[in-house]
């Protein structure tokens, strides 16, 4: 259920990307909470909201075509929401709360990773993906999933994308 995908991108299209993701100029902003159990927030990170639609509000970024190669290779029927998220080293050993991006019956979830680390994207079944550049992870919206911050490097960044697919 979970489709790996090692090389993604084409490189330089992939290098061009991420270098716009480090750059001082790519308009991050500040989340106190990257998710919420309960009251209690877990952890702060950055984030960009390139697109979202949801109860009848609709936000597109003006960063947007940024990513156009990555959702003209996905090819989603009905885009619904994607967020990159940049998240410092962490010298905890606890995994985030398991979720899942949308409640959307039928939408597709994938994360693509721009930075490599020892963090990972854990399972409630108990499958773990590792955090490697241009890996890009698949898999149906409805599977809760979490990540283990990282140790080791400056950011992790990834890009999630909810899309519904073609019937």
């Amino acid at each position: 259920m979970i489709e790996i995908i090692d090389n993604f991108l084409d490189k330089r299209i992939f290098s061009d990307i991420q270098q716009k993701f480090y750059s001082n100029h790519f308009p991050w902003y500040y989340n106190e909470s990257a998710v919420t159990v309960g009251y209690e927030n877990i952890y702060d990170q950055m984030f960009h909201m390139f697109f979202r639609s949801s109860d009848g509000f609709h936000h597109r970024s003006p960063e947007l075509n940024a990513i156009q190669p990555i959702l003209l290779k996905l090819r989603p029927a009905v885009l619904i929401r994607v967020k990159a998220n940049m998240s410092s080293a962490w010298n905890g050993e606890e995994e985030l709360a398991y979720h899942t991006d949308t409640n959307l019956k039928g939408a597709t979830t994938a994360i693509l990773y721009f930075s490599t680390n020892d963090g990972y994207t854990i399972f409630e079944n108990g499958d773990i993906i590792e955090t490697i550049e241009n890996r890009l992870i698949k898999f149906p919206a409805e599977m809760r999933h979490g990540v283990k911050r990282h140790t080791s490097g400056k950011n992790r960044v990834v890009l999630n994308i909810n899309w519904i697919d073609y019937d």
